[in-house]
């Protein structure tokens, strides 16, 4: 699969996460709002799914907790207060999670995402992380996930560390959730863009 598809791909797919994810919750409680937490590696294509979350009045984002994945965790915290800021959305906290995948090795997307991991956009640009907690991510997800017990869904549209630290801190964590929406899979699998082809 060339580049360029693998791009697309993850666009459609991000965007089909999302929409069934908010189609679910408005097909069941449409008179309630979702209340969602965004696990994210803030990439162009993360972007595009945290628009459409914002974008959608049934929708509550409890808060967007960061991760390593395809830049680095301090440019990841940029981007997305480069986009709340944009947005004007500075009434959603921001969490720290990990730095490195539990390997220890990361390998980041700049070839696709850009030096900064959002298409250049932060490049260059004085940024102020005024929106960042100081409550590290995974401890904020069993905090707010007890909060909301029952309530509680997880957008998890980066590497999965966050949710495992999480899972560490409190073995019931995953039991408090509604749902938990997890992007997952491999593009460089042999054989994945016919896969995927008939999943999409």
């Amino acid at each position: 699969m060339s580049l360029l598809n693998n791009e697309i791909f993850l666009f459609r797919f991000i965007s089909f996460l999302i929409s069934q994810l908010l189609h679910s919750f408005y097909m069941t409680s449409s008179n309630r709002r979702l209340k969602l937490i965004i696990d994210t590696d803030p990439g162009i294509d993360d972007c595009h799914a945290i628009l459409m979350a914002l974008s959608h009045p049934n929708v509550q984002i409890i808060g967007v907790t960061i991760v390593s994945g395809n830049t680095s965790l301090e440019k990841g915290l940029i981007n997305i207060h480069y986009l709340l800021h944009t947005l004007n959305r500075t009434d959603i906290p921001v969490f720290r999670g990990a730095d490195r995948a539990l390997t220890g090795k990361q390998k980041y997307a700049a070839h696709v995402h850009g030096e900064d991991g959002f298409g250049n956009a932060t490049k260059g640009k004085e940024i102020v992380l005024d929106l960042l907690s100081d409550e590290p991510a995974s401890m904020a997800l069993v905090r707010l996930a007890k909060e909301h017990h029952g309530e509680l869904v997880i957008a998890a549209i980066g590497p999965l560390t966050n949710l495992f630290l999480a899972q560490r801190l409190d073995p019931n964590f995953s039991q408090h959730l509604k749902s938990l929406y997890i992007m997952g899979g491999n593009c460089t699998v042999p054989r994945f863009d016919t896969l995927s082809s008939k999943i999409l």
